[in-house]
């Protein structure tokens, strides 16, 4: 195919690509509609938007068919010179860089609005408040950046994410209202924002730093902020985090952090106070208070905890240490209603639970109503006990050059002992090799009893003893193996050919017992008592076996 027809095969390919969206304005207003889908959005058009947009409709009529209007297109309003806007109720997305450094300074957003893309509002220096719907489930990145004007704002509780750079640069920004739910702030967030204060939810498990080259943490340059009190979740405090707040007085470090990474509260210029709950001192960047005189601060923690961070860098630049009077409260445990054991803990600690208490013939429960964390009231811990169930006896199997167990109980493990009557200690001159193996195996499982011991005797009988010969030096004697099992007086003898006679005596060379072999096993009833040695003799082998 020559280049020629596979660009004209591209071509046609592409078209049905393209050829599916038209435009169209009604009343000053210009939508994209889709045939296909029979849905419309707001775009830009020809001349651009001015003054006060008021008339977008819900449904476009184009042709006898209606398109309902769903979403602000990409870029729609962008840069325009607009003044206040009301969007209808169909409306579900408003798409990127949609009022993009436009001049709007009042909009209503209809419930229903989930999705607010990336840049949406940027740059809008004119938007002083703005209501966010609580049907609206993602804010993108530097959707609200740059609005110098906006003064507060509150995050509809199905949101989860505060994308990075959502707010950055939004230096008049005096109240920020974070849903309960809220799990991730990214960098940049808030970034020289004007709150004093904002309440972050415990259900925040991530805030996010930046790196050194941009200095933008989640809440870094907030120079009005005063206090921040880190959610209970929080695990490390990142990169440059509250960089550059240079009116922050106290921070509250929660007991779960582990790290808190470099310039976390560098030229936080007048920090007083510092909280740390944490139960081990956190891994720490020297840096992390650069420029923070800690040296004219004091820095509480937990009493146990003060002699330690005496001795760390960079705690013990602090003017001084200080014990934090944290509450205790009653952590008591409770076995089948009765105390077993109660002691006090301090809020916040992990609480490492007791070892569980032992009742013969019983099986316990667990602890149940443990918390991980000793909460900021009393704890009762209960536990009971319960007869103990008994695992079954494991049935011992020998196939393919392999010992088998199975069990009755589900899930149970087995716990084998195998000795070997052939690796013993010989002064003779002549040593006789039994080739015999004594097998014992019981079953175990959680919340039962070990189940009764199984044993077994394996040995190999030959096969042909007239055909034993030399190949290369070793005698070759063929052989099968045999598996000898007793219990209730009765002998299990199994993989003998058919026929074969296995007898049975007493040690003293009294016959005990005989039976031929029917179907892979002989099963031979003796007199001889549990605990007694019996001698099986299966053709020209005899084996000792402990009668159960």
């Amino acid at each position: 195919m020559t280049m020629k027809k596979q660009l004209l095969l591209l071509v046609v390919i592409l078209l049905p690509l393209v050829a599916w969206s038209e435009t169209v304005e009604i009343d000053g207003i210009y939508y994209s509609y889709h045939p296909k889908t029979k849905l419309a959005e707001v775009v830009s058009g020809d001349n651009p938007y001015s003054g006060d947009i008021l008339g977008i409709r819900e449904v476009i009529t184009v042709n006898n068919e209606d398109y309902a209007v769903t979403a602000i297109g990409e870029s729609a309003f962008a840069l325009n010179n607009i003044n206040t806007i009301s969007l209808p109720s169909s409306i579900r997305t408003i798409d990127e860089k949609a009022f993009y450094y436009s001049s709007v300074s009042s909009i209503i957003i209809p419930n229903g609005v989930r999705y607010i893309r990336k840049d949406a509002f940027s740059g809008c220096k004119q938007l002083e408040n703005i209501e966010l719907p609580e049907s609206v489930e993602i804010i993108e990145q530097n959707v609200f950046s740059q609005c110098t004007q906006l003064k507060s704002i509150t995050i509809p509780n199905r949101v989860k994410t505060i994308d990075r750079y959502s707010f950055m640069g939004c230096i008049n920004l005096e109240e920020v209202v974070l849903p309960i739910g809220l799990e991730i702030i990214k960098e940049g967030a808030f970034n020289n924002c004007a709150f004093e204060s904002i309440e972050i939810p415990n259900s925040v498990v991530y805030i996010y730093g930046n790196s050194f080259a941009t200095f933008c943490g989640a809440f870094s340059e907030c120079k009005n902020l005063k206090e921040i009190i880190l959610p209970e979740e929080i695990t490390f405090v990142d990169t440059n985090t509250f960089y550059g707040c240079i009116n922050l007085k106290t921070v509250y470090i929660p007991t779960l952090v582990t790290n808190i990474y470099a310039s976390a509260f560098e030229k936080c210029e007048n920090l007083t106070d510092v909280y740390c709950f944490a139960e081990n001192i956190p891994s720490t960047y020297n840096n992390v208070f650069k420029d923070a005189y800690i040296e004219f601060a004091t820095l509480h923690v937990r009493e146990t905890s003060i002699e330690l961070y005496k001795e760390a860098l960079p705690w013990n630049n602090f003017k001084s240490i200080e014990k934090i009077d944290i509450p205790k409260h009653s952590l008591k445990y409770i076995v089948d209603n009765e105390e077993y054991v109660s002691y006090e803990v301090e809020e916040g600690l992990t609480i490492s639970p007791e070892p569980e208490p032992k009742k013969e013939g019983y099986s316990f429960s667990g602890w149940f109503g443990l918390p991980q964390r000793m909460p900021t009231n009393d704890v009762i811990v209960n536990g009971y006990f319960t007869a103990a169930s008994k695992c079954a006896s494991p049935i011992i199997h020998y196939e393919n050059g392999q010992l088998k167990f199975t069990c009755a109980t589900e899930g149970a493990e087995f716990i084998t002992d195998i000795t070997d009557t052939d690796i013993k200690r010989h002064y003779e001159s002549t040593i006789s090799l039994t080739a015999t193996y004594c097998i014992s195996v019981y079953a175990t499982k959680s919340g039962y009893d070990n189940s009764e011991v199984t044993t077994a005797t394996l040995c190999w009988i030959d096969k042909e003893p007239t055909s034993e010969d030399i190949t290369d030096g070793v005698a070759q004697i063929p052989s099968k193996a045999v598996l000898i099992q007793s219990e209730g007086g009765f002998l299990k003898v199994e993989g003998i050919d058919e026929g074969t006679q296995v007898l049975v005596y007493t040690p003293d060379g009294k016959q005990a017992g005989s039976a031929v072999c029917r179907n892979g096993a002989a099963l031979v009833g003796t007199s001889i008592r549990p605990g007694n040695t019996a001698i099986v003799k299966i053709g020209e082998k005899s084996v000792k076996v402990i009668m159960k």
